[in-house]
């Protein structure tokens, strides 16, 4: 799960597929914009360039563990604030988007959020 990198601090992991269904077995991403709004990935994206930012692999610890275990479980020495690249349903339409959440191998990802850009541009620019 995990891939080495030239760069000994940062701490890659695989890339996650968003499946394209409604079914039983999909999972509904729930991703908090800046100003609060709530929006979704887009179904079928694939979150790219994960980093492992805090947690377990990291030195720097995850300022609220104690309220992830209180609230979702877990362990707290397994938890991870991660960040990757993928695409957000805004108004219809996909955008690009550097995104943000915690992990834990037993409980999964949760508390997504859309980190802004230098700027304050929501989205990135593909062009």
């Amino acid at each position: 799960m995990y891939k080495k990198t030239d760069d000994e601090n940062v701490l890659r992991l695989s890339d996650l597929k968003i499946e394209c269904c409604l079914g039983a077995k999909s999972q509904s991403y729930v991703i908090e914009m800046p100003d609060g709004e709530i929006i979704n990935l887009s179904e079928g994206t694939r979150i790219t360039n994960i980093e492992v930012i805090a947690g377990k692999g990291r030195d720097r610890k995850i300022d609220i563990v104690d309220i992830l275990v209180d609230n979702y479980g877990g362990n707290a020495d397994e938890w991870q604030k991660v960040k990757g690249i993928g695409y957000v349903d805004f108004g219809g339409e996909n955008y690009k988007a550097e995104l943000h959440w915690y992990q834990e191998p037993s409980v999964g990802k949760v508390l997504w959020k859309l980190k802004p850009q230098r700027g304050g541009e929501y989205f990135i620019d593909e062009n």
